[in-house]
């Protein structure tokens, strides 16, 4: 039968014959006539009165496989069954995204393995990612052609986005290596792309204030959070009520990848005073078990409010993930010891904050201003257990 479009479709069918059933209908893939016809005389020499390979032709009719997958394996091996057959016996990886994507969750945020999967996706053909199809060549291919934008404005992908397609690939192979379907990490050859140079985009507080106060509700007050204490967005979305200390305006955020990157994303942050306010108002009238911010559905919400209200504001460059770059400049400026902002911003210690934000620790005469904060906080120290101690006192006095 010659290739045709079912009624109310527009990509043409051919009729693919099984060993002992009616020949099933299978989508070419095209509109081409011309393609359907050399798939249609492909299917003939595969068929009962040529090579008889009921084994590939039950792959396409059984959904196992495509039939332009299999018309690729027909051109790309010179009609060798041997081959096509090889390929076959292949495993498709793309199979194990559903298991893996919930594995990753374990460790991370739902948004976080949703967004590896769908990088680790482009490496998958027709929907399938066969595991021969991971050679070197190919993976260096692959990784170089990622983009960024779509159409017209899509552009070369810069090396912080090539490394987090690397690392969800990476994620995606060790998980298949521990369910034994992958025998090696087929990255192994394959450099991990630069980290390139670390960025601080950041606001003066003046500049931070402005665009809080240019935001509605709840983005209001979630922002100022953001830049008044360095947290990150999905885990400020899960604070509750009971999670803030009114007296000491300190905020419990808990890290969406604690388990994975340790105890220390679990912390305390205390809020800056130009931005406690906006928070103490969104708390009023809302119970210890709530959610501080309940109204807002996950952090895209918060990327587009943000970015409109920087494009009113004319401010270039500027995420909601930069705003922990506010609030960690505007510290270290103040003279906070790298490891104190190390520990609000949820590293394990002070090397990547001193890396990222060193140029802006204070110079001599800052630093003269802070060891004289140092020593009037000792004298106080000091005249208060004279205080508490006289015997002390006349001992010091002798």
């Amino acid at each position: 039968m010659m290739a045709y479009v079912p009624k109310g479709r527009t990509i043409l069918r051919v009729e693919v014959p099984r060993l002992e059933a009616r020949a099933i209908a299978c989508s070419t893939g095209t509109r081409d006539r011309h393609l359907a016809a050399k798939m249609e005389r492909m299917i003939a020499e595969l068929g009962p009165r040529e090579a008889q390979a009921w084994d590939i032709l039950g792959a396409v009719t059984s959904r196992r496989i495509s039939l332009p997958t299999l018309w690729r394996w027909w051109v790309e091996d010179g009609r060798d069954l041997r081959k096509i057959r090889a390929r076959l016996d292949d495993v498709d990886l793309a199979t194990h995204f559903d298991a893996w994507e919930k594995d990753v969750t374990i460790n991370a945020s739902a948004g976080h393995a949703a967004r590896y999967r769908a990088e680790v996706e482009t490496l998958a053909e027709d929907g399938m990612l066969p595991r021969s199809a991971l050679t070197t060549a190919r993976l260096k291919t692959w990784l170089a052609s990622r983009t960024v934008g779509q159409g017209d404005a899509a552009r070369p992908a810069k090396s912080g986005t090539l490394r987090h397609y690397y690392n969800a690939a990476t994620s995606f192979f060790q998980y298949c290596r521990a369910i034994g379907v992958l025998t090696h990490d087929p990255l192994e050859s394959i450099d991990a792309p630069s980290a390139g140079a670390p960025r601080d985009r950041h606001l003066e507080t003046a500049e931070a204030l402005a665009l809080v106060e240019h935001l509605a509700e709840p983005f209001k007050s979630l922002t100022a959070l953001l830049a008044g204490a360095g947290a990150e967005v999905s885990p400020a979305l899960t604070v509750r009520v009971a999670d803030v200390d009114v007296e000491n305006r300190e905020i419990r955020i808990r890290g969406t990848k604690t388990q994975r990157k340790g105890g220390w994303r679990d912390r305390v942050c205390r809020v800056a005073t130009w931005a406690w306010p906006f928070l103490e108002a969104r708390l009023a009238g809302r119970k210890p078990k709530e959610l501080l911010w309940p109204d807002i559905a996950d952090r895209w919400a918060v990327a587009d409010a943000t970015k409109d209200a920087c494009d009113a504001l004319e401010i270039r460059d500027y995420t909601p993930r930069d705003h922990r770059h506010t609030y960690a400049v505007r510290a270290i400026k103040a003279g906070t010891p790298v490891e104190i902002v190390a520990r609000q911003l949820g590293h394990k210690d002070g090397v990547l904050c001193l890396k990222v934000y060193g140029r802006y620790v204070p110079k001599q005469e800052e630093r003269d201003k802070w060891e004289k904060a140092a020593a009037a906080m000792d004298e106080a120290a000091k005249e208060r257990e004279q205080q508490s101690d006289p015997a002390s006192g006349r001992s010091s006095g002798r």
